[in-house]
Order: structure tokens, then C-alpha cells, then sequence
């Protein structure tokens, strides 16, 4: 499960209280200063076991440097290896575009302070693959999805 929070959804608390995603049952957010958890987050997970093993967060706000981060993410994601599980979920607001495409996106821009989550898997797109956004104000966005044992 992934949930992304924009900045005017009903519940925002900031400072990545309403960001997050599960795995085996367990709650995991990036506990990093304020303008380091404002918009993509980007947790990676191991195949098999559903433990986290990288997690980092990139500020694509537009109002900042977000082309900056959106080529911060692109590199980073380029660098995941192959078959493991990609968990993306914004905060606050993420509207520099990042091209999702690779990973099974098919959403190329958000709005400012829209929520969006995403997951998936480097490689081919999975069966199980979900995303979903939600409009300013219309979140927090929730996504979940099985993952088969592998």
C-alpha cells in the first residue's frame, strides 16, 4: 500500500505525517527535513522479501529547483536493479514532470498540490502494477496492489 497526501487534501498534517507506504504490515516513511520530503518519494524494496532497501525523496516542486530533482530521480531510478519493487508517492506538492513512463505510468504531468502514488516493478511493467492520482484537494491518494511471491 502507498498513500500520497497533497498539501490542500482534507488531513494534511505536513511534514510527511501523511505520506507513507506498508510492506509486510510494517508503516515506512522518510523521516528527512521539511523541503526533503516535499514531493517525490521513491522507496525501493526487495523482490522477494518486501524489505526496504533504499528510500529517498526528491523536491520536484516547481517553485524550487524541481528540474533539478527530476533529473535527480530519473538518474536514481535508472541506477535500481532490475526486479526490484518501486514504491512512488508524493508529498505536499510534486509538479515538475518526471517521466514515469519507464516504470508503466501513463500519467505525464500532475498539478500543483495534486497527491499521486504509484507501484511497480524495474523491468517489464507486472500484472499487478497500480497508479492513481487525485486532483488539489480531492486526496489523500491510495494505492495497493498483491505482489506474487516470486
Amino acid at each position: 500500500m502507498a498513500q500520497s497526501s497533497g498539501f490542500k487534501d482534507p488531513g494534511f498534517r505536513g511534514a510527511g505525517s501523511n505520506t507513507y507506504i506498508v510492506s509486510n504490515g510494517q508503516e515506512i516513511r522518510i523521516d528527512q527535513g521539511w523541503a526533503a520530503r516535499r514531493g517525490h518519494q521513491v522507496f525501493v524494496l526487495n523482490e522477494r522479501t518486501g524489505e526496504v532497501v533504499d528510500k529517498t525523496a526528491f523536491d520536484t516542486w516547481s517553485g524550487g529547483d524541481g528540474a533539478a530533482a527530476a533529473r535527480q530521480m530519473t538518474t536514481f531510478l535508472e541506477g535500481v536493479a532490475q526486479g526490484r519493487i518501486i514504491a512512488i508517492v508524493v508529498q505536499d506538492t510534486g509538479d515538475t514532470r518526471v517521466n514515469l513512463a519507464p516504470y508503466g505510468s501513463t500519467i505525464t504531468q500532475l498539478g500543483p498540490r495534486e497527491s499521486y502514488a504509484m507501484i511497480t516493478q524495474k523491468g517489464a511493467t507486472p500484472s499487478w502494477f497500480v497508479e492513481q492520482k487525485s486532483a488539489q484537494g480531492a486526496g489523500p491518494t491510495i494505492v495497493e496492489t498483491t505482489i506474487p511471491a516470486g
